[in-house]
């Protein structure tokens, strides 16, 4: 019996990060300067950083029922009664994995307890190849957007843009023969392969990666879905089929999806995504839910329902509390709760119901009024830079949600220092 803060990915899984280093999992709190960084650049032995003694501690204290620092997002999440990545792969583990992957956890579980290395390397792996990016989504930062890191090259100077410029050579970590000399030991291990990015599917490296990997590895592939072409479906997609996994990461439809996601434009992604199914690949969305699709997340729910479709089990905005409902008043939170409410019935996929229940207990929860002001003011001041330098706007591109905190950019002391 585990404890009930265990999480099985310490004992089988390795993410590792746009810069090249190596983390827990793709939502553990490495950039939380409150807390020493674990994690090591890509010139770690993937072997080392597998029995560093800074992760067979966190690996004792979940053990042990204690909950790490590292794991705070699925602390706060789960806390707010919100379905966590940690639930989320107690589930898998219970219900997918083979009797074999079991055992290896198990006995990787035993290997920390007796204080032995390792008995099995990790068999999941999560790797973001880089930070190349064709768009600048408004949620993201330089770090995951080489694109954005243009844009912040550009504007860093205006005293509301909220990103940093970043030396982009800290992210070609991916031609580097160092980590592929040291991740050719491994591969023969890896069962599960999860690639987000940037955009991977812009990525040669990655490209020409997949077309060397054994075909019965479990493929799960994280696109902004602009760059699927039929060619790249039955040249590449297809061998691994059906292994293979397309999550695309969807965040709006319409003109919500354009501002959101700039600059994408939605017809060609709805184009793509019916690619996908025209043959029958395994397909599912991954919407974020966020302030600029307060409403617009439910239409995404009934726009892949439409099209037999499953929502993935929703992200929220978290590291940016100003692009969040943590930035509503009380009232709003009400009505959007309310909207949310009324809309449940009205869906049909189980899955999809969940998501609704995690946003209306999201919204349960009370934020206290001078962090609502703090990030309200934020809102405005980085909404309207934006606007101004993407030549975009979030009243016409987002209109339930502007008329729910349109009173924000009417007073005038929410753009005062």
């Amino acid at each position: 019996m585990h404890s009930k803060t265990y999480c099985p990915y310490p004992f089988s899984h390795i993410a590792i990060d746009t810069d090249g280093a190596k983390t827990l999992c793709c939502v553990s709190a490495r950039h939380n300067k409150t807390i020493p960084p674990m994690d090591s650049r890509v010139n770690q032995p993937i072997n080392d950083y597998w029995n560093s003694k800074k992760l067979n501690k966190i690996r004792k204290e979940l053990l042990l029922g204690e909950r790490p620092n590292e794991c705070k997002t699925c602390w706060d999440f789960e806390d707010k009664n919100i379905t966590s990545e940690r639930m989320q792969i107690l589930h898998k583990v219970t219900n997918d994995l083979s009797q074999e992957e079991k055992q290896i956890i198990d006995d990787n579980i035993e290997s920390v307890k007796n204080n032995d290395v390792m008995a099995h390397p990790p068999f999941s792996w999560d790797i973001k190849f880089g930070n190349l990016c064709n768009l600048t989504c408004i949620m993201c930062d330089s770090t995951k957007s080489s694109q954005i890191n243009k844009e912040a090259k550009r504007h860093k100077h205006l005293p509301y843009y909220p990103h940093n410029e970043i030396d982009q050579s800290t992210m070609d970590w991916p031609i580097e023969n160092t980590f592929w000399n040291d991740f050719n030991n491994v591969v023969s291990s890896i069962k599960y392969l999860k690639v987000t990015g940037g955009e991977p599917l812009l990525n040669e490296t990655y490209i020409e990666f997949l077309k060397k990997l054994p075909t019965n590895t479990s493929n799960s592939i994280i696109t902004n879905g602009t760059k699927i072409t039929e060619e790249m479906i039955t040249n590449i997609f297809a061998r691994f089929n059906p292994c293979v996994h397309i999550n695309v990461s969807l965040d709006g439809i319409d003109s919500n999806y354009e501002y959101i996601r700039y600059p994408a434009r939605w017809k060609l992604v709805e184009e793509n995504i019916k690619l996908l199914l025209k043959y029958n690949m395994d397909i599912t969305v991954n919407p974020t839910f966020q302030l600029h699709n307060a409403f617009n997340y439910f239409e995404i729910l009934k726009w892949a329902e439409s099209l037999n479709i499953v929502c993935t089990q929703g992200a929220f905005v978290f590291g940016k509390s100003y692009l969040s409902v943590d930035c509503l008043t009380d009232s709003m939170k009400k009505e959007l709760k309310e909207y949310y409410i009324k809309g449940k019935d009205k869906l049909n996929n189980i899955n999809h119901k969940h998501m609704v229940k995690n946003v209306i207990n999201y919204l349960s929860k009370e934020t206290d009024p001078e962090i609502i002001k703090q990030n309200s003011r934020m809102l405005v001041r980085y909404t309207k830079t934006y606007n101004k330098i993407r030549n975009v706007s979030f009243e016409q591109s987002c209109p339930q949600e502007w008329n729910l905190v349109k009173e924000y950019f009417n007073d005038n002391s929410s753009t005062s220092n």
